[in-house]
C-alpha cells in the first residue's frame, strides 16, 4: 500500500501530462481538412507530404497522420496554416497578405 502511495505520488506529474497528450491526439484526430485544400499553397510543408496530402486528401488529421511519411512536424504546419485567420474558405491565402 505504501509502495502504490509513493509511486502515485512520484509518477502524478508524467501521468497527467500522458492523459493531457492522449486528449490533445483525440482533438486533434477530431479536426476536419477542408476537402478543397490546395496543398500546393500551404508554406513550409515538405514536398513529399504535400505530394502524399494532394494524392490521398484526407478527411481528417487523424487520417492524415496514418499516411507513411507523414510526419508530426507536417500536421504541425498543416494545422498552424489551417488556423490563420486570413485563409479563404477555399484554402487559398488572399492575395497581399
Amino acid at each position: 500500500m505504501a509502495y502504490q502511495v509513493l509511486w502515485d505520488l512520484k509518477y502524478a506529474g508524467y501521468l497527467a501530462r500522458e492523459e493531457e497528450e492522449i486528449a490533445r491526439q483525440r482533438r486533434l484526430a477530431q479536426r476536419r481538412i477542408p476537402p478543397e485544400l490546395d496543398y500546393g499553397v500551404v508554406p513550409h510543408l515538405r514536398a513529399e507530404a504535400r505530394e502524399k496530402l494532394q494524392r490521398i486528401r484526407p478527411a481528417d488529421f487523424a487520417q492524415a497522420a496514418r499516411i507513411p511519411g507523414i510526419t508530426p512536424a507536417d500536421l504541425a504546419v498543416l494545422m498552424a496554416y489551417l488556423e490563420q485567420p486570413h485563409r479563404k474558405p477555399s484554402g487559398k491565402v488572399q492575395a497581399g497578405r
